[in-house]
């Protein structure tokens, strides 16, 4: 059984957020709860159409999603506003989603400081890298993994690159543990966490 859950707060108001959020997005969680990262709570990218830099929300569709033990859910609560950098979330009332298996996972960038790195770490490459953290986790290499293209993702005026990763071939345990563990840097902004394709 999975000690972790997903609290989701459905966005009700459309709008737009920086595309590049997960820095902005943390210390608004920060704002409301400072000990989220100590407990282990991971917030995932919000979706929504990318227009430039800016991530256009759909209300009704957009959602914030929080990954958290289960012994913390009484103790979240973001309230109906969120703000992030100088924009608004408008949040509704949040609900609970257990954590499944899924034969195909993605996290929308993970962020892996390989020795070198500062030379150009390719797409070939990053995907070695990826395979071996997996492989470290599992204890095997059968599994696929997909990497997209490299972007940026900024933290406190400094950019670092990561990847899209999908991972596919999974058994249900392991499918579990990466959704819960993720892989790579900056976990508490939502880098490395993974969810259903």
């Amino acid at each position: 059984m999975c000690d972790y859950i997903d609290v989701v707060y459905p966005i009700k108001m459309g709008g737009a957020i920086p595309y590049d959020h997960h820095y902005a997005l943390h210390g608004a969680i920060k704002s409301e709860h400072v000990d989220f990262s100590e407990r282990g709570w991971r917030p995932l990218r919000i979706k929504g159409a990318r227009q430039g830099g800016l991530l256009e929300l759909d209300a009704g569709e957009s959602e914030l999603r929080i990954r958290l033990p289960k012994s913390d859910t009484d103790h979240i609560d973001l309230g109906s506003v969120l703000r992030i950098s100088d924009f608004v979330l408008v949040l509704g009332d949040p609900y609970i989603q257990p954590i499944r298996p899924a034969p195909v996972l993605k996290s929308d960038v993970v962020l892996i400081t390989s020795d070198d790195e500062r030379w150009g770490v390719t797409g070939v490459d990053y995907g070695v890298h990826i395979g071996k953290r997996l492989g470290a986790m599992f204890g095997h290499l059968h599994f696929g993994v997909e990497v997209g293209d490299r972007r940026p993702v900024h933290v406190s005026g400094q950019k670092h690159h990561g990847n899209p990763v999908t991972v596919k071939g999974l058994s249900d345990d392991e499918s579990i543990r990466l959704q819960v563990e993720g892989i790579g840097q900056k976990r508490a902004m939502g880098c490395g966490v993974f969810r259903h394709a």
